[in-house]
């Protein structure tokens, strides 16, 4: 029997995982980056919304960020792969 101080559940990982538009997100982050205006095209969605829910795959390690090498103004997220 293992003891439960052993068992560690990602419950924020989880818990970001249980929303039909992150998962959406995960599914089209899958492929490639993608920076919020992409999502935004593909999923139907404002962009406060698809932020929103970016911005909470992102705290739960989920998805990771990067500046667009041409122009940083633009982040560009990632499946942050070690994650899942």
């Amino acid at each position: 029997m293992v003891a439960t101080t052993e068992i560690r559940l990602p419950v924020d990982q989880l818990a970001a995982l249980a929303d039909p538009t992150r998962l959406d997100i995960i599914a089209q982050l899958r492929t490639q980056d993608l920076c919020v205006c992409h999502l935004i095209d593909r999923l139907g969605l404002k962009q406060s919304i698809v932020s929103h829910h970016v911005g909470i795959l992102r705290r739960a390690g989920l998805v990771t960020s990067s500046p667009n090498a041409s122009d940083r103004r633009w982040l560009y997220y990632r499946l942050n792969r070690e994650a899942l």
